[in-house]
């Protein structure tokens, strides 16, 4: 959603769309302020993980979003609530660059049913 402002309720406002019979598979929600021609703010509302702090495919889609409406040009800086900025580039292709950190890991153990 392109927002002059972000909504005050911005979270339960992403809350209500992510869970909206209209997806019933539920929905990824960002919400996206220009702060000028390369540069735009985000906010995201992911689904079954709620609030998040960053994401590249909620990015690249807010940049991508940003341009074909025309309120900002590649490249783009994306502003997140991590503190991180990650750039956006489209010249044929999306490019997406910037940090990633691993905050956790985990192990599946699987027994393979006997056949």
């Amino acid at each position: 959603m392109l927002v002059d402002q972000f909504p005050a309720d911005w979270e339960s406002t992403g809350a209500e769309i992510e869970a909206h019979p209209h997806f019933p598979n539920r929905t990824n929600v960002s919400f996206v302020r220009t702060v000028d021609r390369h540069t735009i703010e985000v906010r995201f509302y992911e689904r079954g993980a709620g609030v998040t702090l960053s994401s590249g495919t909620g990015s690249t889609g807010a940049a991508v979003a940003a341009i074909l409406r025309e309120v900002a040009a590649s490249p783009v800086t994306v502003l997140t609530p991590a503190d991180e900025s990650l750039t956006l580039r489209w010249d044929g292709s999306v490019y997406l660059t910037g940090p990633a950190e691993i905050i956790g890991a985990g192990e599946y153990y699987w027994d393979k049913p006997e056949t």
